[in-house]
């Protein structure tokens, strides 16, 4: 069981409810909602950047780049050494953005940024060979839509539901190799200024403000959102695979809305391969996941043929920028 002295306030909930999706959200804007005093809020934010209970992560849109995510799931064979070896040249994997170990119907789960089917074959292909192991088990899936959603589990005080989304089949753009070099900063030092990043890079603070700019308005970075300490709020990450008999435009609208308004679900994912959708839901307990479950095959018992649930052991590795730069 988890230390109680380690668990948030409502009040802490109440702030990173307006901060999850938004760090950028002003502190005098959350203070007045709030309806409570700035320098509380402040004071519960520098606590909270202390206990390592949230860090800011910059929000890049992969498709604008055109790169989309492959999402893979593996069991593999082999001796332990294979396996750390595996594990070790995954973590440092630069076209990763996640990498995890499961529990459940495998053994490893990863979303690879990549630009063709053939390019994530070969990736794959190589961090199994090099390391020695045997596929036991193999399923994929490319990601057309990933939506990041309000956690309604924190807070109460949130009236409105939006989210922060990016989705394939969209325009692409170019950025140069300082732009790229600027993404993996924030994503390396999540906490530092433009001026402190600015600094790092070795570049005129006016010269990264006008590059930042420009990838706003090219929609490369579409926000700033917060990657949450679940363990302080007594939750733990399972993911969905869900399979259906339709997975057409106004079905995915449906479970989006669904899963939007759901207090535990955190993302979802509309995915073209061996599984339909992904879900990621932030439980207290396996009765609660199985809950979950069972919502969904009431709610939609014509679409949903069977949902898969995995548990996340470790999370080696996690970024918003898989952009390849070693």
């Amino acid at each position: 069981m988890l230390n109680q002295t380690l668990r948030l306030s409502q009040r802490e909930k109440d702030i990173l409810a307006y901060l999850e999706l938004d760090t950028g959200t002003p502190i005098a804007d959350i203070a007045r909602k709030l309806r409570c005093r700035t320098h509380t809020v402040q004071y519960l934010l520098n606590k909270m950047r202390q206990r390592q209970i949230f860090k800011p992560v910059t929000y890049v849109d992969i498709h604008k780049l055109g790169l989309r995510y492959c999402g893979v799931f593996l069991s593999l064979r082999g001796s332990s050494v294979q396996l750390r070896r595996f594990i070790a040249k995954a973590s440092r994997h630069t076209k990763l953005g996640w990498f995890a170990e499961v529990t459940g119907a495998f053994q490893f789960g990863l979303a690879l940024a990549t630009t063709t089917p053939k390019e994530a074959d070969s990736e794959i292909q190589g961090l199994i060979s090099d390391s020695g192991l045997h596929v036991a088990k193999k399923a994929t899936s490319f990601r057309l839509e990933l939506v990041d959603l309000p956690r309604g589990y924190l807070s109460a005080k949130l009236d409105k539901r939006s989210y922060i989304s990016m989705s394939d089949g969209v325009d692409t753009v170019s950025i140069s190799d300082l732009d790229r070099r600027i993404l993996q900063a924030f994503d390396q030092h999540p906490w530092e200024s433009h001026r402190g990043v600015a600094r790092i890079l070795g570049v005129p603070q006016s010269s990264l403000e006008l590059r930042v700019n420009r990838m706003k308005q090219l929609g490369v970075i579409k926000g700033s959102t917060a990657e949450l300490d679940l363990g302080s709020m007594g939750r733990e990450c399972r993911k969905l695979l869900i399979y259906t008999r339709d997975r057409s435009e106004r079905f995915s609208k449906e479970l989006l809305e669904w899963a939007t308004l759901h207090p535990i679900v955190s993302h979802f994912i509309c995915c073209f391969g061996e599984w339909d959708y992904e879900m990621n839901a932030e439980v207290l307990d396996s009765a609660e996941l199985n809950n979950l479950c069972q919502e969904l095959y009431h709610k939609f018992p014509d679409n949903i043929v069977s949902v898969e649930p995995l548990s996340i052991v470790k999370v080696h590795r996690f970024t918003r920028t898989p952009l390849g730069i070693s």
